[in-house]
């Protein structure tokens, strides 16, 4: 299964030579070492991720001029971390050819654009908030807002390790260290300093990929709404959806903080979320059309393909996925705290003596529990 193969891939122990290591190992751990001493401030932990034992990835041919070239954005300082000419090269130099040649990024999927809601033109910066479900949400998000903006990039593993982090560098990101409460701050400031100079941010508000086999969306972070209303900025919902080798998308009505008040931010993010919910359940409809053996494909039962479509949604990360933070038994889980969870709804019903005649509802409970698979944080 998933859990043999990854351990098998992630955690082979290296052959050989001197010390017990190969040469390219040792050149390996020296580069590490220099990278330490001119970027003091790098969470090496959260840069190259955890296998599912524990252990460090080993970075990839990207690791090395990925971490020459953006391991200041790491920095908490957005005078350091966004320059003006960054800015503006970005803005003016690299997002032309991203609207016309990202297409050929997309690795043997077609993007299809359902629905163009039109932009505000009232010169208000632009805060796009897609849904988050596959890999390449990120590419089609930039491709379907069309104005430039920057994204907001919180798996660093796959920042580092990965040619997406090099597309998302030449696109323009903030990263994002969620396991650091001071960097998760810090983007609010960096947001409100591009969206000032003119910039939009594409920003996640579920803030995970939704791995949910029962919700359409998930609750959203406050965060999206905060920073508009400090920024007098729209936010422009995007959805997404994936089938096959297509992607359908939808840039739906544009949502203005002015219609509410602060006291109304969970109304805010209701009608948020209830956009994106809307816009995705629309696609569904039109083109998910699948019966159910296909949808079980060689699974026994709904939840058995749910816990697949979850390895498979990890496993396309590669080997730069944090085990420790994204997946599996003791991934990290900083869900709001307003988002109940099963272990609290159902604790008093998993808690009871089994019996003969209360044995049904306990492994109804214990089903539940196990279908618990998505991480917050």
């Amino acid at each position: 299964m998933y859990d043999d193969k990854a351990k098998e891939l992630l955690s082979r122990p290296p052959r050989g030579s001197q010390n017990g290591q190969k040469p390219a190992t040792q050149r390996y751990q020296r580069l590490l070492r220099r990278i330490e001493r001119k970027f003091p401030h790098i969470d090496l932990a959260a840069v190259l991720g955890r296998n599912i034992d524990g252990t460090l990835h080993r970075g990839s041919n990207w690791f090395y001029p990925m971490s020459w070239l953006a391991a200041h954005l790491l920095d908490n300082d957005p005078e350091k971390t966004l320059t003006n000419f960054s800015i503006k090269m970005r803005g003016g130099l690299t997002h032309w050819p991203f609207l016309h040649l990202g297409k050929y990024f997309f690795e043997g999927m077609h993007q299809h654009i359902l629905i163009k809601e039109p932009l505000p033109e009232d010169g208000r910066p632009l805060i796009f908030a897609p849904t988050h479900y596959f890999i390449q949400d990120a590419l089609s998000s930039i491709l379907l807002a069309e104005k430039h903006a920057y994204l907001v990039f919180g798996t660093l593993p796959h920042f580092f390790n990965t040619h997406y982090g090099a597309e998302a560098y030449l696109n323009g990101s903030i990263l994002l260290n969620r396991k650091d409460k001071v960097s998760r701050r810090a983007v609010i400031a960096k947001a409100e300093r591009l969206l000032k100079n003119g910039t939009g941010i594409i920003i996640f508000p579920e803030g995970a990929w939704n791995k949910s086999p029962n919700r359409l969306i998930l609750p959203l972070w406050h965060g999206v709404f905060r920073i508009a209303q400090r920024t007098d900025a729209w936010i422009i919902p995007l959805a997404h959806l994936g089938v096959g080798d297509n992607i359908y998308s939808a840039r739906l009505a544009p949502i203005d903080h002015r219609d509410y008040s602060t006291a109304q931010e969970q109304q805010a993010l209701s009608d948020l979320r209830d956009s994106l919910a809307t816009g995705l359940w629309l696609m569904m409809e039109r083109y998910a059309v699948t019966t159910r053996t296909e949808f079980l494909q060689d699974c026994r039962t709904m939840a058995e393909r749910a816990a697949e479509i979850v390895r498979a949604q990890t496993y396309t990360s590669g080997y730069y996925y944090d085990h420790m933070v994204d997946a599996g038994p003791n991934a990290t889980d900083l869900r709001l705290k307003s988002d109940p969870r099963p272990a609290d709804v159902w604790r008093a019903v998993a808690e009871l003596d089994v019996t003969p005649r209360n044995v049904g509802a306990v492994l109804y409970a214990q089903q539940l529990l196990e279908e618990d698979y998505q991480r917050r944080y």
